[in-house]
């Protein structure tokens, strides 16, 4: 299995989810709770969904840290996988007008408009710290510290899932590094994960070591400021076949965009083919 790879969030909104809460995870079939290996130890996940600003790219792959994270797509899934409909990005464009399983649409939900929305979880706690203090002993404890609206960069750790079943990529969230407070955004009750992930598993991450104190570099802290500018554009793989399915709204959407939607694949596959 290949090696994960950092990589540093420009600075970004948290617009749903929250850092240091952690969920039951449920069955998307059963809706009872999953256990841990031992059988009666519930399993748990902390989710973010991060909107990170628009520039001038059209696609967030033609930004720096989108780069990074289609290159590890390629790593991981060398037959061309990332190229077709239905890979799980785990990434949404804000500003889709595509609703999601429940009706809502991207554009619809407060923060997302203008922005790329990255979605991450982890099953560890994600380490959260104050802008410049990054000694252990200055981690951030109370939860309260930190709400849904806020300001942050993150360092995501990032690798191709390895699933027989639906090809994607984990975004695990491991620091966080609270840049400013912004405007509350009440959110609809936790559901967030679950929609966006649509029960897809998290890699297994070991216990993340405590940021050290002082200059870090780009790639495992946050001390030396936001990433580098854009990156040019990733070359582009064989255009798909693009499937057309009916929404229970009546418009066509490609499995693609349904998918970006965050629907889950048996629920895009029950809908009608556009003829």
């Amino acid at each position: 299995m290949s090696n994960s790879v950092e990589v540093v969030t420009p600075v970004a909104r948290i617009v749903g989810g929250h850092p240091m809460v952690s969920n039951p995870v449920i069955d998307d079939k059963t809706r009872q709770p999953k256990m841990q290996q031992d059988g009666v130890t519930p399993r748990t996940d902390t989710y973010i969904g991060l909107a990170i600003p628009k520039g001038a790219e059209t696609d967030w792959r033609q930004t720096e840290w989108g780069a990074k994270i289609a290159e590890v797509a390629i790593r991981d899934w060398p037959g061309g996988q990332s190229t077709m409909p239905g890979f799980a990005w785990k990434i949404t464009d804000g500003d889709s007008q595509v609703p999601n399983q429940k009706g809502i649409a991207p554009a619809s939900r407060e923060g997302y408009p203008g922005h790329w929305i990255v979605n991450a979880k982890t099953e560890w706690g994600v380490q959260c710290f104050h802008v410049g203090k990054y000694d252990p002993i200055e981690q951030i404890t109370d939860p309260k510290a930190i709400k849904p609206g806020d300001f942050v960069r993150v360092l995501l750790d990032v690798k191709g899932n390895g699933s027989t079943q639906t090809s994607g990529i984990y975004i695990n969230p491991k620091k966080l590094e609270l840049h400013q407070a912004g405007p509350l955004i009440v959110l609809d009750g936790g559901t967030s994960a679950a929609d966006a992930f649509g029960g897809v598993g998290v890699v297994q991450q070991p216990q993340q070591q405590a940021i050290a104190s002082g200059p870090t570099t780009p790639a495992t802290g946050f001390a030396n400021g936001p990433a580098p500018g854009m990156a040019g554009p990733a070359p582009a793989g064989p255009a798909p076949i693009e499937v057309r399915r009916i929404h229970p709204d009546g418009t066509a959407y490609t499995e693609a965009q349904l998918k970006a939607a965050s629907w889950p694949d048996a629920q895009i596959a029950a809908l009608p083919i556009a003829q």
